[in-house]
């Protein structure tokens, strides 16, 4: 027998058995998500410390996510930030607090969250690695070492050296760290110190900090301004970090001098660049006639015979028969020769007849050069008067850094120079004017170094006069104020 089944019952039952199951997925899904929130907050403001600093600002943050919740757009776009390596810096009546963000996507500390506060004003901004010099990027490479355990690419490595706290007023603390890089001497890398960079930390903020709520009007960047003993006021989002007009790092005055710094790093490139440079100037072919190199003095005979051309030669090593021997020597034309290189070049000279220094093309060239030729060092550039210029190379990994980022961006126009809507040119022109005091020569050998340094290159440059017996460096060295100061060691 068939049973009738009422067809509207069955609807209506069907109606509410939809919807419970829609009802409890909605409830299980706004449970995940609270969940999910409840755990990013957890892990975003993960913190053991005991840093007065610290504490108060993660503080602020957690009371302005509760309005904005500006923590998954964070999160999402730089990482988490990892308070237990906060580093606090006092300059000046201004403490500044960095916090570096890590991104489990990326293989280093990539983002730093930057906060700078006086007793009238506080700002802050996540600061990327590629949006700030590269002369600026040790601190990404510091935190890279200290929060992720690892060498950065850069190759370069950190000693830490802190001072016990003073007894003042404000608990003062000196920290330093000493950072070391490889660089290539007598065919072994060897590792040199490059210098301090130090920070004096305050372990005191005062009351005025600590009673404010900030307005964090954003995803990690805002502003506020404190005024007596008010509250404080609306918070304004600041600029993003590109769009700041950096303040120049040139001197304000024009140089009139050059100071003498020689360190160890410096001495030791001077002398592999001497042994790079009499191997090549002593050269003599191993083979008989037929199949004789030319030797260096002929190259200079060549010159002689023929000034007002550009020539060139090479030197190559073949490590398995542990000799070397020269490429045919190449003429061009008054400005241009072809420079013969491969995988055996150690080093290239080539005369310049109108007595003019390298040229940025000849700096391109270098830097291609050693990124793309595992035993090249150095690129030589002869004047007619004599004077010898060298290009050495002081770091690949810097090197092949720069070069991936900038070489379509480091354009040479006809005349051998940066093309003039370039980076690089505004940089020249601005440098080579301010040192236009130290005479025409030197203002573009500095402006040469200034662009080499400030872009951290991995690159040196040299020179040794007709008569000298060695090479003089010619480099920048920072003040403490940030800016650069032409300086050469003998």
């Amino acid at each position: 027998m068939k049973t009738k089944t009422n067809k509207t019952f069955i609807t209506f039952l069907c109606a509410l058995l939809l919807i419970a199951v829609s009802g409890g997925g909605c409830d299980r899904e706004n449970q995940y998500e609270t969940e999910f929130k409840e755990n990013l907050i957890d892990k975003f403001f993960e913190y053991k410390g005991n840093h007065i600093l610290t504490i108060n600002i993660i503080r602020y943050l957690q009371n302005k996510n509760d309005s904005t919740e500006f923590i998954e757009t964070f999160v999402k776009e730089y990482g988490y930030p990892v308070w237990q390596q906060a580093v606090n810096v006092y300059n000046d009546g201004q403490i500044l607090l960095f916090i570096p963000v890590k991104n489990v996507q990326l293989e280093e500390i990539e983002t730093i969250w930057t906060f700078k506060i006086t007793n009238e004003q506080i700002r802050y901004y996540p600061v990327r690695k590629d949006r700030v010099g590269i002369e600026d990027s040790w601190s990404f490479d510091y935190f890279t070492q200290e929060v992720l355990n690892q060498t950065p690419k850069s190759g370069v490595r950190f000693e830490v050296k802190d001072n016990k706290p003073s007894t003042r007023g404000w608990v003062e603390s000196i920290h330093c760290v000493q950072s070391f890089a490889g660089i290539e001497y007598d065919g072994q890398l060897v590792e040199v110190s490059t210098g301090w960079h130090c920070w004096s930390s305050m372990y005191y903020v005062q009351d005025v900090f600590v009673m404010y709520i900030l307005d964090f009007s954003g995803y990690g960047s805002g502003e506020d301004h404190f005024y007596g003993g008010g509250s404080g006021g609306g918070g304004s989002t600041p600029p993003p970090v590109n769009t700041i007009k950096p303040k120049s790092d040139l001197p304000k005055k024009k140089p009139k001098d050059i100071l003498e710094d020689c360190n160890d790093i410096i001495i030791a490139l001077k002398n592999a660049l001497k042994k790079n440079n009499d191997t090549f100037i002593n050269f003599q072919s191993p083979y008989d006639d037929k199949l004789k190199f030319p030797s260096y003095s002929e190259y200079l005979a060549k010159i002689q015979s023929d000034p007002t051309r550009e020539h060139s030669i090479s030197l190559k090593y073949y490590p398995d028969n542990d000799e070397y021997i020269t490429n045919a020597i190449q003429t061009g034309d008054t400005h241009d020769v072809t420079i013969i290189t491969d995988n055996l070049t150690v080093a290239n000279v080539h005369n310049h007849p109108n007595n003019m220094p390298p040229s940025p093309r000849d700096l391109r060239t270098m830097i291609k050069n050693v990124v793309e030729y595992p035993q090249y060092k150095a690129l030589y550039t002869l004047t007619n008067d004599g004077t010898y210029y060298a290009f050495y190379v002081t770091n690949r990994n810097k090197a092949k850094t720069f070069w991936d980022k900038y070489k379509d961006e480091m354009i040479i126009d006809a005349t051998n120079h940066f093309k003039k809507n370039m980076e690089f040119f505004k940089y020249w022109k601005e440098s080579e004017t301010k040192f236009n005091k130290l005479g025409a020569e030197d203002a573009w050998n500095y402006a040469l170094a200034y662009i080499i340094d400030k872009y951290d290159m991995g690159i040196g440059l040299f020179r040794q006069k007709k008569g000298e017996n060695g090479f003089t460096s010619l480099h920048m060295k920072k003040d403490a104020d940030g800016i650069y100061q032409v300086v050469k060691c003998k």
